[in-house]
């Protein structure tokens, strides 16, 4: 049996795993909700909101108000970042938002795997077999999860 400092740390480590587990489906349930139900109340969000190179010519020589003072400014080039927020394409919108879903479902997977992981250590049993196949599998969760991102970032 584990002595008692040990015992609170995988008292707390299970307590903070399995409060990040009830975090994440908490918001995995509000962003379902507002995806099926928030279209009905007029509050969906289905913008880009990326953020584009903007490349701009302006004068010289000017004066730019800056928190309510007028400064002069004198540019040499210019750059800039604008966020554009265009309606994302409704054929793109439901794919992406169920492929966002499946990512968080197998992040609380692997939350739940290492709850599993965890609790034996607390029983005193820290080389549970069954713990190599948890590792595994969240292992190969995590090759798939990096997979399917790598996947719709390049097509």
């Amino acid at each position: 049996m584990p002595e008692k400092s040990q015992q609170t740390f995988i008292k707390i480590t299970d307590g903070l795993l399995t409060g990040l587990t009830i975090l994440l489906a908490g918001y995995i349930s509000f962003r379902f909700i507002m995806l099926l139900a928030g279209p009905i109340f007029g509050i969906t969000d289905s913008t880009t909101k990326l953020f584009y190179p903007v490349q701009f010519h302006v004068e010289e020589k000017g004066i730019a108000a800056i928190s309510g003072q007028d400064l002069p400014v004198k540019l040499k080039r210019a750059k800039a970042f604008a966020l554009i927020e265009a309606p994302a394409p409704t054929g793109l919108l439901i794919p992406v938002k169920l492929m966002r879903f499946g990512m968080f479902g197998v992040m609380i997977w692997v939350l739940f795997l290492l709850r599993h992981i965890v609790r034996p250590m607390g029983q005193g049993h820290p080389f549970d077999p069954e713990n190599g196949k948890r590792l595994r599998w969240i292992g190969i969760s995590i090759i798939g999860v990096t997979s399917s991102i790598s996947f719709t970032i390049f097509c």
